[in-house]
């Protein structure tokens, strides 16, 4: 197994322009965001110190807040399309370089699907991991310059609380990241193709975020106008709802329909492993059915 991982992670660095483009980008752009605010410190005044925040403006920087908001890149609409783009060109390059035919008589289907999902998932999360340290700690040199407090001071209780938002952003990711894969897999079996691939995977995730606007003319069309709070059951919803609990502490405001209470934290994390080991399941299905050889 872990030969296999090993083969799957050089496949997925050795894609460099589709890896740098759209995932490494994020670590290399936090790097150049970082190297500014250093230079404003050094050189900029105070307005231009402010405008960049920088200079203190209201309630000090805390680099436990600068860590955890980095990851909310990934679990954005944008985020998603980014994840589903780069997982059909890891998917949809299998079979327009007819790889899956040299790969399937050596090693089980379910293995080498499981193991590209997991993949993939490991190296989106490990390229916002460094995203996020860079921004998180490199925030601290362009502060100290300017002469602003960068807290909070390291205890056990904030150590404690870092670390467990930091886990539950990690995993929202890497779930994120499986998602989008599903999607990505499932529309390379159809076309085949990476660009089609790409493009049908984006139709998907669409799809399932207007979900809630179906839910809502399903209410209208049967005179049960809470039908729309069905949309707190999908992957789009829990993925914000998490991302707001951890940020923000509370639960993603405007999806609060009215109908039933708003999903905790532990209920959103649930649902989003039942969807991800749901549509893991169901693709890989589809993958060992499927005619690999025409």
């Amino acid at each position: 197994m872990l030969n296999l991982f090993r083969a799957e992670w050089q496949k997925v660095v050795g894609h460099r322009w589709a890896a740098g483009a759209l995932i490494w980008i994020w670590p290399a752009g936090a790097t150049g965001v970082l190297v500014i605010m250093i230079l404003v410190a050094l050189l900029g005044d105070a307005d231009v110190q402010q405008a960049m925040g920088i200079a203190q403006v209201g309630a000090p920087a805390q680099w436990t807040d600068q860590i955890i908001m980095t990851w909310n890149i990934p679990n954005d609409i944008v985020g998603r399309f980014i994840l589903v783009a780069f997982a059909a060109i890891m998917f949809a390059g299998e079979y327009q370089w007819g790889t899956w035919k040299n790969l399937l008589p050596r090693r089980g289907r379910v293995t080498i699907i499981l193991m590209k999902f997991f993949t993939l998932g490991v190296f989106v999360v490990v390229a916002f991991s460094i995203a996020s340290l860079i921004v998180g700690v490199g925030t601290a040199i362009p502060l100290a310059i300017a002469g602003v407090p960068y807290g909070p001071a390291i205890t056990g209780e904030v150590m404690s609380n870092f670390l467990r938002d930091f886990l539950v952003q990690a995993f929202t990711t890497f779930s994120a990241t499986l998602l989008g894969a599903c999607f990505a897999a499932v529309a390379a079996m159809i076309t085949r193709n990476t660009l089609a691939a790409m493009m049908l995977g984006f139709g998907l995730v669409v799809l399932e975020m207007l979900s809630m606007g179906l839910f809502s003319l399903l209410g209208w069309l049967f005179g049960k106008p809470e039908m729309i709070s069905l949309y707190q059951f999908m992957p789009s919803y829990n993925l914000t709802n998490i991302t707001s609990w951890i940020t923000w502490g509370r639960p993603t405001p405007f999806m609060q329909f009215g109908y039933v209470e708003p999903n905790s934290l532990a209920l959103s994390m649930v649902l989003l492993v039942l969807w991800v080991a749901g549509l893991v399941t169901v693709t890989t299905i589809l993958f060992r059915r499927q005619d690999i050889t025409t």
